[in-house]
């Protein structure tokens, strides 16, 4: 039988791995494969599920269905979890970024008026967008929406994790994804936390 949904609010405790990340936290999370990716992923996601904190993965929608019959198969309450994709579903163009953040607003503000459901948690993986990682202006854009997406989650009672694979990014998306996140992740620990570098 499932529990009803109960508000939350305040300042937040959220478990990555073995490091706690608090309310406003923006983490670039890097991992190793399919495994380490949705085992980090569900942990996360669940730990927030079960505390009545609303959850949403922005990647591949077959890994985030996924995760949602894994946790449901497992008897956890999925109706606050949410699965969305990086790109426009109707032309394909990769990282839209003023629909992205558009998106995230509407998705926190909906689940705000939602039985007083106020903090929120994403991952947003990033390995969806390895296909299309030539796409002419994507870097570039992909710095854009980090940027706005650290400075969302100042605004807002939300942790946002972006994942990104080692064995499927090079060195150069890497690199530029440390110098637009606060917080690095990687072995279950906070590595850094850095000064982040604005768009150009």
């Amino acid at each position: 039988m499932r529990t009803p949904l109960s508000p939350v609010a305040g300042r937040r405790t959220v478990t990555l791995g073995r490091a706690h990340l608090s309310t406003h936290d923006h983490v670039c999370a890097f991992v190793r494969g399919d495994d380490e990716r949705e085992r980090v992923a569900l942990s996360f996601f669940v730990e927030g599920l079960q505390a009545g904190e609303a959850c949403r993965y922005v990647g591949r929608l077959r890994d985030g269905r996924r995760l949602a019959a894994v946790m449901s198969e497992d008897g956890v309450d999925v109706r606050l979890f949410e699965v969305s994709r990086p790109w426009d579903p109707v032309t394909g163009d990769p990282l839209d970024v003023d629909r992205l953040i558009h998106a995230a607003d509407v998705w926190a503000g909906t689940i705000a008026a939602l039985d007083g459901h106020h903090f929120t948690r994403t991952i947003t993986d990033m390995t969806a967008l390895h296909p299309r990682i030539g796409s002419v202006g994507l870097r570039p854009r992909l710095v854009d929406y980090e940027a706005r997406a650290t400075k969302r989650a100042k605004a807002f009672p939300h942790v946002d994790v972006c994942m990104f694979d080692f064995g499927v990014f090079g060195g150069d998306v890497v690199i530029a994804s440390t110098k637009t996140h606060p917080d690095v992740w990687m072995g279950g620990y906070v590595l850094a936390r850095l000064p982040t570098e604005p768009p150009e």
